[in-house]
């Protein structure tokens, strides 16, 4: 890597938290500059291309970076395709690319990530559980694909499918404070207050009473179901109590690992690149 493409990749990390226009302009005049000079350019930086174009909003720039960085694979194909959001209640879902047949490097994990997730936010929710769904097959503990996955099915109110990848990501590790703090929302979903206020208490302890929402979801459980031996229906709840513990959980689960995640919308950065080539 020549010193001036360096130079711009360093700046590129130094504007991401302040200026994303700023930082995928630095980045893409790196990539020029590497380009220019036939040199190849990482994985990491399409990536982050990637996810600066995501954030902007510009999704069509941010798929054509990320089906660069992933190379050859099903992705490329099912890139252009388009299919109705249908009301898939399963828990698979309904389009499936060759699990058998597809290998998905591990250096390409994050980069299929970000764009499963990016599909997601385009709607695309059935091609997007595919590829989370080839990336948990293959790395089983991969537990933000089983989070994604539960959130897609909590969506479109399949509570029970929602449940079941939650429980599949407890059994990579049961301790996980953003699984947990899912699970306690879905356990409040279906009425089970009793078991939502134990599942809270765990979260509580497991951070040392510090967790804001499980705290505020402990208050709720027990304003719901203190008068009705534990169990209430939802409407009976405070709207306000709902809101406030759900937006909550959302604002958590998104920033978890802030030193690896450029922003709430929950794609991957990618830090690596400037130590692992040659100057």
């Amino acid at each position: 890597m020549g010193e001036r493409s360096k130079a711009w990749l360093e700046i590129g990390e130094l504007l991401v938290k302040s200026d994303l226009a700023g930082a995928l302009d630095a980045l893409k005049r790196a990539r020029m500059l590497m380009d220019k000079k036939k040199q190849p350019v990482p994985l990491e930086l399409l990536n982050n291309i990637g996810v600066l174009h995501y954030e902007l909003g510009a999704y069509d720039e941010a798929k054509e970076a990320y089906a660069e960085a992933l190379g050859p694979g099903p992705w490329v194909a099912l890139l252009g395709a388009k299919w109705p959001d249908a009301k898939h209640k399963g828990r698979q879902p309904a389009l499936k690319i060759p699990v058998d047949s597809t290998v998905v490097p591990a250096e390409k994990l994050t980069t299929l990530f970000n764009l499963a997730r990016m599909l997601e936010r385009q709607h695309e929710t059935l091609l997007a559980g595919d590829l989370y769904t080839l990336i948990v097959e293959q790395y089983p503990k991969y537990i933000d694909c089983y989070l994604r996955l539960a959130s897609m099915a909590h969506n479109r109110r399949d509570y029970a499918a929602a449940m079941g990848f939650i429980n599949d990501a407890l059994k990579v590790d049961e301790d996980n404070i953003d699984v947990l703090s899912m699970k306690g929302l879905l356990e409040m979903k279906g009425d089970s207050w009793v078991k939502a206020r134990e599942t809270f208490k765990e979260v509580q302890q497991l951070t040392q009473q510090k967790d804001t929402y499980s705290m505020v979801a402990l208050v709720s459980t027990a304003d719901a179901g203190g008068g009705n031996k534990g169990r209430v229906t939802l409407t009976m709840m405070s709207t306000l109590q709902v809101g406030r513990a759900v937006l909550l959980w959302a604002q958590r689960a998104c920033t978890a690992t802030p030193h690896n995640r450029l922003s709430l919308n929950t794609t991957y950065w990618s830090q690596s690149y400037l130590g692992q080539l040659p100057v």
